[in-house]
């Protein structure tokens, strides 16, 4: 069995997709923890959408792969 080609870049996107998300994330956490109750609703819903699209992206090309062996 010879071995495919498999394009990088959406899983590039995907992955720089979920590690902006969860860095978001961490922050609202550090933030919330440091005390602060202001925190941004674009930092809470852009880390939260960041994540979900990186992670629904990830799911997509693994099921891709899949279907196409």
């Amino acid at each position: 069995m010879s071995p495919r080609q498999f394009s990088v870049s959406p899983l590039h996107f995907t992955v720089g997709c979920f590690a902006i998300g969860i860095t978001g994330i961490l922050v609202v956490l550090a933030l919330y923890a440091l005390g602060e109750r202001a925190i941004p609703v674009w930092l809470t819903m852009g880390s939260v959408g960041f994540t979900s699209l990186g992670f629904a992206a990830g799911l997509v090309l693994l099921w891709r792969e899949a279907r196409s062996e």
